[in-house]
């Protein structure tokens, strides 16, 4: 009875239904808040995590500053790179022993060298070659590790031979 009359059969099973279907609906509508908001949570913590990640592997313009080391039995050679801070500006020179009785050195321990910008973890400068010497190469370090860069040579500017890209220096 409603309001004082009688519903019939269908009218109760039309009224449960509509009762079922708000409720349905509130119901879909909390979990699909609830999961939106854990979904967003969720790809926060990913988001924070990766920047985490990215800030300690972030490395600051000194992790350059040292000398560092390739060598390559192949090719007969023995490069060394060189990185000071002289006044809060970056300098960084090379020394090249080309051949198993040094057919070819190319280094200038008396000059500081060249100066280089820092990106990052992604150094700009040029190398200057002393034994060619009006040879110059712009050049792309990409600090790896703390022990690791990757010597890039820019293609444009690629003068002498002997600076190639791909070239993984150790720090000494």
């Amino acid at each position: 009875m409603e309001n004082g009359k009688m519903v019939g059969l269908k009218e109760l099973i039309v009224l449960y239904m509509v009762k079922s279907v708000k409720f349905c609906l509130v119901l879909v509508l909390l979990i699909s808040c609830t999961s939106k908001a854990q979904k967003n949570t969720s790809i926060n913590q990913e988001t924070n995590q990766v920047v985490e990640k990215l800030e300690k592997e972030k490395l600051d313009c000194n992790a350059i500053i040292g000398n560092w080391h390739y060598q390559d039995n192949n090719d007969k050679q023995d490069f060394g790179l060189t990185f000071q801070k002289i006044n809060n500006i970056i300098y960084g020179k090379h020394c090249l022993i080309y051949g198993l009785q040094g057919d070819l050195i190319d280094c200038d321990p008396e000059s500081k060298g060249s100066v280089f910008e820092c990106f990052e973890n992604d150094y700009r400068g040029e190398l200057i070659s002393y034994y060619f010497p009006d040879s110059k190469s712009k050049v792309s370090l990409i600090i790896k590790s703390k022990d690791t860069i990757v010597f890039k040579v820019i293609p444009e500017t690629e003068s002498f031979s002997y600076f190639r890209s791909g070239m993984i220096f150790i720090r000494d």
